[in-house]
């Protein structure tokens, strides 16, 4: 699967999650923003750096967005979201805790559904 692949919903959860992966460490690194860059060009989306910003008003704390995430069914396109975020999370060359914990959180969102 790719991420142009990913149908509306797992497009939506995935720039929430970022948006929060990028908040997760306080800043955003010339590195991840370099990934961000790539990765709205493989999604066709020439905005979606200002889509990471807009999704900060719509999942305003972690667990609403969890709670959205966790209607992700299709496991191809959960492997390829933590994929991404796995890389996000590694773009600057270092993965802080609470780069984990979203890791780890989204993982367990999904192991309830």
């Amino acid at each position: 699967m790719n991420i142009i692949d990913l149908d509306l919903e797992a497009k939506v959860a995935l720039i929430g999650l970022l948006a929060h992966m990028i908040d997760a460490d306080g800043k955003l690194a010339i590195e991840e923003s370099v990934e961000l860059l790539a990765l709205g060009e493989e999604m066709k989306h020439s905005g979606l750096s200002e889509a990471v910003i807009r999704s900060r008003k719509s999942f305003a704390n972690r667990e609403a967005l969890l709670k959205y995430a966790s209607l992700i069914q299709d496991e191809d396109a959960r492997a390829l979201i933590r994929t991404v975020l796995v890389d996000m999370s590694n773009a600057d060359g270092f993965r802080g805790r609470n780069e984990r914990e979203l890791i780890d959180d989204l993982i367990q969102a999904w192991a309830r559904n």
